[in-house]
């Protein structure tokens, strides 16, 4: 018979993990995210998954690191989204195979995403998990051919196109990279779209690129632009204010089980 603090690892390191793989391609309905969590939830407090107590603290609240008064169990929710963050990565690099077909599939020629119905298992992760990645994502800019000018975070922290207002059909005429605004030296923009451009807060002149390397994408919370699950987690996931006397609690000459009631 396990104590509670033995409950909290074994979920912590094994309750948690076993869907990882699952979550990595599918997006988990809401329904069974609850489930999940029942089941783990109810193994902590009662040993048994089907059993379940009555108590006075929140789930969200207890899924928490415990410098933030939780106990360092992950939501079940947060992790799918950190790896459906990974799927959207590299589906936005386009680099691998399957993410090209998928791109292929769900755009027009123009890089719009089309508004008819296709199915697909992978796809609805991907599209979920984008405006939870796009905010993490920028640019080194270099000679921009891999840069949509439009529809990339390369400027901004959202997409140009979503500074204009303008009509679906004319949007599929927007087919520019930023490199048709690099000259072999420098940015080599017309005075109209230097103005356009200072109106939405951008000024060019502040932006760097170099012509004789390739664009790279890369993560902005990780200081080498690195993608990792791990880093993924911790910028999506809900925080909570850290708690001044959190050190004291979890000392390594406490019993851990008087730390977990604490």
């Amino acid at each position: 018979m396990l104590s509670f603090q033995g409950r909290v690892v074994m979920a912590k390191s094994i309750l948690t993990s076993i869907p990882i793989y699952n979550m990595a391609i599918y997006k988990w309905p809401q329904s069974l995210i609850k489930e999940g969590d029942a089941i783990i939830r109810n193994f902590i407090w009662t040993e048994d998954p089907t059993k379940r107590k009555g108590i006075t603290l929140r789930w969200e609240k207890l899924c928490k690191p415990v410098k933030e008064c939780g106990l360092g169990i992950r939501s079940l929710k947060e992790v799918n989204n950190a790896m459906l963050c990974k799927l959207n990565w590299i589906f936005m690099r386009r680099e691998e195979p399957w993410a090209q077909m998928i791109y292929a599939k769900f755009h027009t020629k123009s890089g719009d995403r089309i508004k008819y119905h296709k199915s697909s298992s992978v796809w609805p992760g991907i599209k979920f998990a984008e405006p939870i990645t796009k905010p993490f994502i920028g640019w080194i800019i270099g000679n921009g051919k891999k840069i949509d000018f439009w529809r990339d975070t390369w400027a901004t922290s959202i997409p140009l196109r979503e500074h204009i207002d303008l009509p679906n059909h004319l949007w599929k005429l927007c087919t520019a990279k930023v490199s048709d605004f690099i000259n072999p030296d420098d940015w080599n923009f017309s005075t109209d779209i230097s103005l356009a451009l200072l109106a939405m807060g951008i000024n060019i002149s502040s932006i760097t690129c170099n012509p004789n390397s390739e664009d790279i994408q890369i993560w902005k919370p990780d200081i080498h632009g690195d993608f990792s699950v791990k880093n993924a987690f911790e910028s999506t996931r809900d925080r909570l204010d850290t708690a001044w006397w959190w050190k004291y609690t979890w000392l390594q000459c406490l019993h851990p089980g008087l730390s977990g009631f604490a």
